[in-house]
């Protein structure tokens, strides 16, 4: 009598994830070998027979005392999705994601910066905020920022009052500070500042950058313009001496950029007289006293009497009679 060993059918499939193969009729006793393999995305779960899992190694192998009916089921992958933010600005869209599907991650920065791009490592994977992907593996994003740099441009309305610094190039956020400096005054010539555009009246003040802008200082030239007049403008005296007056107006009065103003002051005054003259002077602010001693000579005295105010000047002649003459007086 001849005998043969009995073949059994071996059955091997897969399910949505991957492949299988080993399948076919094997012996009684023999080795058979089962293999799955997982598609891209998806991870090998197990070979099943019914609803009980065999095992877990993809390459399976058993003895064969029978047939069996195996199936190979397959995990898809998922995968993390890490998305952070750098210094000025927040970052969106993390999360767990299924192999294959689309991600979005969002870039948003803050006031004050500019979005640079989305980096891997030092690589840099996309220049949009709003960043799509298809995901196949575990991914760490970080959006990066570029803090804005602005142009801060500060003029003076006449180089010749007056001059400013401070302008230049500054970060977002910057304090940088503004100096206006009037011209130096000269004679009776002198500048100040009056104020920003935006209305600031202070010379020197901090700023703050948030971008682009233009800061004009205003400077004025004041001057004084000094008058001196005396009423009247001639004195004269008897030999025998005697004092004598005449009103002093001396004034200044403000003009501001050529223009004249409401404001004018009474200013004080000197005088100047030859030593010897025989004439003294007495400073009443707005009289000017003058007395004459005794003209003892044979020749008629004369003098010029100079008063001083700012720069200008008036003369008041001065005159008395010879001794021994009729004495004739203007008063």
């Amino acid at each position: 009598a001849r005998f043969s060993k009995t073949k059994y059918a071996i059955s091997a499939t897969a399910e949505t994830g991957g492949s299988v193969n080993g399948a076919s009729s094997y012996e009684y006793g023999s080795s058979v070998t089962l293999t799955a393999t997982p598609s891209a995305g998806y991870t090998f779960a197990g070979w099943y027979e019914g609803e009980n899992r065999v095992s877990t190694s993809a390459s399976y192998t058993f003895t064969c005392t029978g047939a069996r009916t195996l199936v190979a089921k397959y995990n898809i992958n998922k995968y993390s999705v890490t998305a952070s933010a750098g210094s000025g600005g927040s970052a969106s869209g993390s999360g767990t994601f299924t192999h294959g599907s689309s991600v979005t991650v969002t870039a948003t920065p803050s006031t004050g910066y500019t979005f640079a791009g989305w980096y891997e490592g030092e690589n840099r994977v996309s220049t949009s905020a709003s960043y799509t992907f298809t995901i196949t593996a575990t991914r760490s994003l970080e959006a990066r920022y570029t803090i804005n740099r602005y142009t801060l441009t500060v003029t003076s309305n006449n180089t010749s009052y007056g001059t400013v610094s401070g302008g230049g190039s500054y970060d977002y956020g910057a304090t940088p500070t503004l100096t206006a400096t009037p011209k130096a005054a000269s004679g009776n010539i002198s500048y100040s500042f009056v104020k920003w555009n935006d209305n600031n009246t202070s010379a020197s003040r901090s700023v703050s950058v948030t971008g682009n802008a233009t800061y004009t200082a205003t400077f004025q030239k004041e001057e004084w313009i000094y008058s001196l007049t005396t009423t009247p403008d001639y004195l004269s005296f008897a030999s025998s001496g005697g004092t004598k007056s005449c009103t002093v107006t001396a004034k200044r009065t403000k003009y501001i950029d050529g223009s004249v103003t409401s404001t004018v002051e009474t200013v004080a005054w000197t005088y100047s007289l030859p030593d010897g003259s025989g004439f003294t002077v007495t400073n009443g602010g707005s009289t000017c006293t003058v007395t004459a001693s005794e003209n003892m000579s044979t020749s008629r005295r004369a003098a010029t009497l100079t008063l001083s105010a700012g720069g200008e000047s008036f003369i008041i002649d001065l005159e008395q009679d010879r001794k021994y003459n009729v004495e004739v007086g203007i008063e």
